[in-house]
Order: structure tokens, then C-alpha cells, then sequence
């Protein structure tokens, strides 16, 4: 994906040189970096929402998304 993303940014552009070419991978790969850092930190914002305020957290079951509910600390 991140291959087809850069090629046709290079062909949109017409890149010619080196310098260009290199300039468009490292914006790519700088995005595909920014969307794995938002990912680590949504699944961590759930985590810590069903850690510390019982909400129910979310599970990924094969292709459906359950809701598994934590159990309430003992008082």
C-alpha cells in the first residue's frame, strides 16, 4: 500500500530527481509512522478506560468486534 501510495504521488508530481523521489518516500513513510503512533495510542486510551473507569472494552473476535464487559473491583 505504502509502494502504490508513493508511485503515484511521483507520477502526479513528476518527480525526476533522486532528491524528489526520496522527499516522497520519506513524507510516505512519515505519514504511515503518524497512523501506527494514533493507533498505539487509541488502543491504550480503551484500555485505560476499561482498566480504570469499567467501561466495557472492546475485543476483536475473528471479523465481528464484541463488547466484553470487565468485572467491577470488590469493595
Amino acid at each position: 500500500m505504502l509502494l502504490a501510495i508513493c508511485r503515484g504521488v511521483i507520477e502526479e508530481s513528476g518527480a525526476m530527481t533522486t532528491s524528489e523521489v526520496v522527499l516522497i518516500d520519506m513524507a510516505a513513510t512519515a505519514s504511515a509512522n503518524v497512523m501506527r503512533v494514533q493507533l498505539i495510542v487509541g488502543n491504550t486510551s480503551l484500555l485505560i478506560e476499561a482498566e480504570l473507569l469499567g467501561q466495557p472494552s472492546l475485543r476483536a473476535n475473528g471479523n465481528k468486534l464484541t463488547v466484553r464487559r470487565q468485572p467491577r473491583p470488590k469493595a
